[in-house]
């Protein structure tokens, strides 16, 4: 059967349908194991002119719900030209039991970079007017671990990340292996930490002032205020541009909004000095 037997031949509702291209569920064509949602507002499709966009990507943590980024950032989106993108990482990929290994960016055979900078082509060769040169990252928890290493290995490619309440961190620490520091990061990822190139990114570190609950016992802090604090000194003492922002009332795993409303003010801040600038 022909993979495109039921598509609309009737005019409006092939226009109907090209707009579902923009806020659904795409599978990776690259790795069918994977999938992303999107949601791109409509005026991508505008000729005259022809609009740019830029990409967010949001990262989920370990519960993989995600979903939700498509509706929590929409009015950004349409303000800034923005496509928003939200890839699915599933559990179990070689363990059956396991939840965490796509925030490591490497597990078994899978390289989860690979798999954005897969997303992000197939994205652009559908809608060459999306820039995937340079663009934004967010991610909270297990969503923030995966950023912060994301960043540490493609700072170049990268406009701004935020980085919200990972519960293991990686420190710019060359006295310390993997996860904690990146003594043995290169062996591990065949690419050294470029630091230089860190400093030209802006990053947001994000915290709920209730996210206090005890995680144990490290070098670090015992729980995620803790230990966000102590990478915000730690970006400073590596004179990386970063700030760190306590959202009151909230603890883990509540606040989804008031987290995406902060990421928003981030990155507007970002949009209007390129803007600003003409970039």
């Amino acid at each position: 059967m022909a993979a495109n037997i039921l598509n609309e031949t009737n005019m409006n509702m092939a226009a109907a349908f090209r707009l579902f291209q923009l806020d659904n569920l795409w599978t990776c064509r690259s790795d069918p194991r994977f999938c992303y949602y999107v949601y791109i507002p409509e005026t991508v499709y505008d000729t005259d002119p022809v609009q740019e966009f830029r990409v967010l990507m949001i990262i989920h943590g370990s519960t993989r719900i995600i979903e939700d980024a498509r509706y929590d950032y929409r009015e950004f989106a349409k303000k800034y030209n923005v496509a928003v993108v939200a890839p699915l990482f599933p559990c179990g990929m070689f363990d059956p039991d396991d939840i965490n290994g796509y925030k490591a960016i490497r597990e078994g055979s899978v390289h989860y970079d690979s798999i954005v900078f897969s997303i992000l082509e197939e994205i652009h060769h559908k809608l060459p007017n999306i820039r995937i040169d340079r663009f934004m990252m967010a991610g909270h928890s297990g969503g923030g671990q995966f950023v912060q290493r994301f960043f540490y290995l493609h700072p170049k490619r990268l406009l701004a990340v935020s980085i919200s309440a990972p519960g293991r961190p990686t420190y710019l620490d060359l006295k310390t292996d993997f996860y904690w520091g990146i003594r043995n990061f290169e062996d591990l990822y065949d690419k050294a930490v470029d630091i230089n190139a860190l400093r030209d990114v802006s990053v947001q570190l994000m915290v709920g002032s209730n996210d206090t609950g005890s995680l144990g016992e490290s070098p670090y802090g015992s729980n995620r205020m803790e230990r966000m604090k102590c990478l915000k000194g730690n970006f400073d003492e590596n004179g990386l541009l970063s700030s760190l922002v306590i959202i009151p009332g909230i603890g883990h795993f509540d606040g989804d909004r008031e987290r995406s409303a902060q990421n928003i003010l981030f990155f507007k801040k970002i949009l209007d000095t390129i803007i600003r600038n003409g970039e």
